[in-house]
């Protein structure tokens, strides 16, 4: 799993990597695909773009620990990705 993990999230990227999943910062989330995004949930427009959609699911990790985080990963669907 590919996972886009906004900046100040270091311990749920490190909870990834330990998962054995990729991270990636989440600025390559649109060139990259990903599986997930994961972001603090303090900026509602984490791309600088209203406009963008994305066909993935996005975590607001705020007020979650990384395992939380980590068990809302594994439980939402990978857009047909295996």
């Amino acid at each position: 799993m590919r996972v886009a993990i906004e900046e100040g999230l270091s311990n749920v990227r490190r909870a990834v990597e330990a998962r054995g999943w990729q991270a990636v910062p989440l600025d390559e989330a649109r060139r990259a695909a990903v599986d997930a995004i994961v972001c603090t949930g303090q900026d509602d427009d984490i791309f600088g773009d209203e406009s963008l959609e994305v066909d993935v699911p996005v975590i607001q990790a705020q007020g979650l620990t990384a395992e939380e985080v980590l068990r809302r990963l594994e439980r939402e669907p990978r857009q047909g990705r295996a």
